[in-house]
Order: C-alpha cells, then structure tokens, then sequence
C-alpha cells in the first residue's frame, strides 16, 4: 500500500510499546495517542516514560530486557536473506547486576552459616585413637568439603 508506514505493537499490562519505521510517523503517533488517551479514556501518558527512540541505536528497556534492532542473521539458504531489521532482546544488565549480588550474598551467608554448623558438629565426634573406618570417612569428608566461599582467592575444595 502506498502512503502507509507500517506500525508494530507489543504490550504486557500497562507496558507497551510502537514500533514504526519513521521518525515522523513515530512523533505522529506520539501526538495521537496522547490526545486519544487524555479525551476519552481521562489518562495521561507519562511523559518521562513516553518517547520516540531509534532502536538501531539506542534501545529500549521493556520487562527487563533492552530490545534494539539489528539486521537479520544470514541463514544457510539465502531465500530468506533480507535486509529488513529484527528485535533482538538482550538482558538489561543494569537490573540483573543488584538481583546477582543480592543471591552471591545470601550464597555467602548459607556457606558460613553451614561451615559453622559443619565445624560444630566436627567438634562433638568423639576424638578416638580407633575411631571406626565409617566415622573417620565422614570426618575427613566433613573437612574437605565444607569451606565454601564465593571469594576467589579463598576456594576450598
């Protein structure tokens, strides 16, 4: 059809986003939208959330990911090669960076809490000169595998 930028859209509850091939069409929308919203539905679009980017560049954050646009891998059969661009998700590494130390730290603590407990236990084994070769094989399996850091210079094993 002539005359007609074509226009995407994905959405999970409140969130959403248009994609549009034009940076014209996009401010288009952009205007449209935001007095569609206001006169019939008596919502406001947020302005700090509500922008027009170039995904080739930029990016977008959406549900935890920062989508930007790239061309369209190459496959064995070049039927399908195209020059049109495609969405690639990537993880947004800035939210995932505080949710990785937030478990590297509750790691820690259940590597000291169960060191400790491992060492106490030890202590209340009886200390025999005979002790059975069944109690002695769970002691030196105690030893060697309870220290657990997630400190790289400090892995014992």
């Amino acid at each position: 059809m002539v005359g007609v930028t074509p226009k995407y859209n994905f959405r999970f509850a409140d969130d959403w986003v248009i994609l549009t091939s034009t940076e014209h069409e996009a401010y288009r929308l952009k205007r449209m939208l935001t007095k569609y919203f206001k006169s019939r539905m008596k919502l406001e679009l947020s302005q700090e959330k509500t922008f027009v980017t170039d995904l080739r560049t930029e990016g977008i954050h959406f549900l935890g990911f920062v989508v930007k646009a790239e061309r369209k891998r190459k496959t064995p059969d070049p039927k399908t090669w195209t020059e049109n661009l495609v969405g690639k998700p990537l993880p947004d590494m800035e939210r995932l960076k505080e949710k990785i130390q937030k478990i590297a730290d509750e790691v820690r603590v259940i590597g000291e809490i169960t060191e400790r407990s491992v060492q106490a236990d030890l202590q209340l084994l009886p200390k025999q000169k005979q002790a059975s070769p069944m109690r002695q094989t769970v002691r030196e399996h105690c030893k060697r595998y309870t220290v657990i850091s997630l400190r790289k210079d400090s892995i014992q094993l």
